[in-house]
């Protein structure tokens, strides 16, 4: 883990237990007596304790936030059914068309059968090119 990490944790830890009001700052200091920037930032988030005060948003602003936020939701819900729909058009498009070539294949290889032998066509194939071709 990187230092400086660790410290970040150390200082969102301290945070968190000066919130709730269980103030070790001796605790946090032991765990890294070498750092020289470390009992500066804890004094820094406990003055900024003091000047921040919570805020209690009102409750026009609440119910506006929720209407915002279930409207963002039903948008979000409509893209991906949009999303969905417009996937599945493109695999049921690729569908047919593989249907369509099997069904072109099939026809064709039928046709070539009738031929071979209702009408007495001999076709001999060498390497993939007609070598001869006699009617019967």
């Amino acid at each position: 883990m990187d230092s400086s990490n660790l410290i970040a944790d150390v200082l969102s830890a301290y945070t968190d237990r000066l919130v709730k009001r269980r103030q070790t700052t001796s605790n946090y200091l032991k765990l890294f007596p070498d750092d020289e920037e470390l009992p500066a930032m804890l004094i820094l988030i406990e003055q900024l304790k003091d000047v921040l005060k919570p805020v209690h948003p009102s409750r026009p602003f609440k119910e506006d936030l929720y209407r915002s936020l279930i409207i963002v939701a039903h948008q979000q819900k409509a893209e991906q059914k949009v999303l969905t729909k417009k996937r599945l058009n493109i695999q049921y498009t690729w569908r047919i068309s593989a249907l369509v070539g099997t069904c072109l294949t099939v026809a064709g290889l039928v046709f070539v059968y009738i031929r071979r032998e209702h009408l007495g066509w001999d076709i001999q194939f060498n390497y993939g090119n007609i070598r001869s071709f006699n009617s019967k």
